[in-house]
């Protein structure tokens, strides 16, 4: 079972993220480092970690969290997202093991409808050259979406995507010569 956070570690997790916003690392690290350390392996708190570095693009470190999250937390779906996301960006691993991660998640959560787990599969689908694959996911991601109302915001994403420029623009977006 998840501890609850109280109202002072959830206004640390604010204030971290505030001054991660204002790319005060140091003071976001501080906040963070505030929180009890019975709940550093808090899925909201490692979550905030990983937002720390991700904006300082220290790769490695948002892996060792991602990592973290994906162990103590195995039906965190986020875990998997973020690691991929990170190891994608760490020397001595390649978009492969990227794909890896993604898929076996999707695999593990086929039933959840997580709509960034299915963008990140076309995005790295498509980055591997794998388009009829990529535009599946990216199919998945906006029937998903539609029903969610997240539908314009995957599709503006998909848009200006450099992963899916391969593909062309997705359906809807008003380009003739957008994918059918």
């Amino acid at each position: 079972m998840i501890a609850e956070l109280d109202f002072q570690e959830k206004r640390r997790l604010q204030f971290a993220r505030g001054f991660i916003g204002l790319k005060l690392y140091d003071d976001a690290a501080e906040e963070l480092s505030k929180i009890p350390g019975h709940l550093s392996n808090h899925p909201y708190v490692l979550r905030v970690w990983w937002e720390l570095f991700a904006e300082k693009k220290d790769w490695e470190s948002c892996a060792h969290y991602a990592l973290q999250l994906s162990i103590d937390h195995p039906d965190d779906v986020s875990g998997y997202i973020l690691l991929a996301s990170s190891i994608r960006n760490v020397k001595g691993y390649t978009l492969n093991d990227a794909y890896a991660v993604l898929r076996s998640a999707a695999d593990q959560f086929e039933s959840s409808n997580c709509l960034t787990l299915y963008y990140d599969l076309a995005c790295c689908s498509s980055a591997l050259g794998n388009f009829d694959e990529a535009r599946a996911w990216l199919d998945k991601t906006f029937a998903e979406a539609k029903g969610k109302g997240w539908e314009g915001f995957y599709r503006r994403l998909a848009t200006a995507d450099p992963d899916l420029q391969p593909l062309g623009q997705p359906p809807g977006t008003g380009n003739p010569n957008e994918l059918s």
